[in-house]
């Protein structure tokens, strides 16, 4: 086992065995969990090592009028790291070039950035004062792991749910519903610590969805992406399966996905980029640019021969 791979190990046994210690839970079967649903909705989440058929309902659902272009945005994460990202889109939209995103897709620190860069230019003073006036940079930088070795997360679970519900109000979840009704997507990477295994949420189908809860669970995923282990607590998000009410715990999507974009069997398999103008990709690396990390940078490419270039 690498260096990598026994501290990722000991970051999440330490965030599982913290939160278990402070949160009983229902106890739930490996079957309920393959088959549960969050607020009564089956198509809002899929694992994102599900194969591409499993995962075609996003690029059914998206919708590429013919003729204009597909843009995709991934953001990924990097904990305080994220003013980067912020800085990048507004001095994008000042620039006169930032494009409408056909589809956003966040984890971790990218995740809160995710709905602001959805919206557009219009949401960028709100997105620049989540990371300026430092409350962001202060929950999510760098984890000190000796910091809470033996408890639930430095912070628990509750002040990062306040950072989200501050400023993602109901007003801004409702536009993201009727971009949603345009054809344009919204995703958010989880890690499912019960499942070990990473968990893309359709975010503009729940805000959408008009189920009671829609708009807590929307705060929920985020909260959970963004709860860096030892940090935070992970999230608990209501579920159901076989007629039983249970809890599944989630936390960071870096964990499982420092960042994420669908799979080209799902994007290229529904002809939604073939029908648009010049498609590309842009991929948000939410980190410091300086000495100690020069491979940190931003990709925002273009080209005629391949509709993805990295």
């Amino acid at each position: 086992m690498s260096l990598g791979h026994a501290l990722r190990a000991f970051v999440l046994s330490t965030a599982v065995l913290g939160a278990c210690a402070s949160d009983p839970r229902t106890p739930f079967t490996e079957s309920d969990e393959m088959t549960a649903v969050a607020i009564g909705a089956p198509d809002i989440r899929y694992w994102a090592d599900a194969t591409a058929s499993a995962i075609q309902g996003v690029a059914r659902r998206a919708v590429v009028q013919k003729g204009r272009p597909f843009v995709y945005l991934a953001l990924s994460g990097g904990g305080g790291g994220g003013a980067f990202g912020a800085g990048v889109l507004n001095g994008w939209t000042e620039s006169g070039a930032r494009p409408e995103f056909t589809i956003v897709s966040g984890v971790s620190t990218g995740a809160l950035i995710a709905p602001f860069a959805f919206l557009g230019p219009a949401y960028d003073d709100r997105l620049r004062k989540i990371y300026t006036d430092g409350e962001a940079e202060r929950l999510i930088g760098q984890p000190n792991p000796l910091g809470a070795l033996f408890g639930p997360g430095v912070f628990g679970r509750e002040r990062l749910r306040r950072l989200v519900e501050r400023h993602l109000d109901d007003d801004l979840i409702r536009a993201i519903a009727r971009e949603d009704e345009k054809g344009r997507r919204l995703l958010v990477v989880t890690t499912n610590l019960d499942a070990q295994r990473a968990v893309v949420w359709d975010m503009g189908a729940i805000a959408a969805s008009g189920e009671p809860k829609a708009f807590a669970l929307f705060r929920e995923v985020l909260a959970a992406s963004a709860s860096v282990p030892v940090i935070f607590a992970p999230q608990l998000i209501d579920v159901e399966a076989n007629d039983r009410v249970f809890q599944e715990m989630h936390a960071d999507g870096t964990l499982s996905a420092p960042v994420y974009t669908l799979p080209d069997a799902v994007l290229f398999g529904g002809k939604a980029i073939r029908r648009a103008v010049r498609p590309a990709l842009y991929v948000i690396v939410n980190c410091r640019i300086d000495r100690a990390s020069r491979l940190c940078r931003t990709k925002s490419k273009r080209s005629r021969r391949s509709p993805f270039p990295l």
